[in-house]
């Protein structure tokens, strides 16, 4: 007479749902990091100072930008994450620039297409093997 237990492992051993374990997705890509890298390397310019963050969410807004000679400001052309909001119109010549993400305003877009940013958390970058990387 078998047991309960040798019952149930032979129920387990025969078990038709055992198939739904080996069709499962696979959620890992092993790529996905080198991926990434080489489509952040694409948008990053050599001649980048910093990686720009929004001050309130951390979200990034910026992989290409020049520092100002003089002041804590970055400029730049190419942008992410961020809605300029046409409406308004600040010392008859910025629209402020919001987070799309948490609406914090951490730029100035100009009459020629060049955002200003002002309130931002800069990512340095180092030089490793010739190459600018972030931290």
């Amino acid at each position: 007479m078998k047991t309960v237990l040798e019952k149930a492992d032979q129920q387990v051993e025969s078990d038709p749902d055992d198939d739904i374990v080996d069709t499962a997705p696979d959620f890992y890509d092993p790529e996905a990091d080198e991926r990434d890298a080489q489509w952040v390397s694409e948008l990053m310019n050599e001649k980048s100072d910093a990686i720009l963050h929004c001050p309130l969410c951390f979200t990034r807004i910026c992989y290409d930008c020049q520092k100002h000679t003089e002041y804590n400001q970055y400029r730049a052309m190419f942008v992410f994450n961020l809605k300029v909001i046409k409406s308004e119109l600040l010392n008859k010549e910025y629209h402020p620039v919001e987070c799309r993400e948490c609406g914090c305003r951490v730029a100035v877009y100009d009459q020629e297409e060049v955002y200003h940013f002002y309130h931002f958390i800069a990512e340095p970058l180092v030089v490793v093997n010739g190459s600018k990387s972030s931290c």
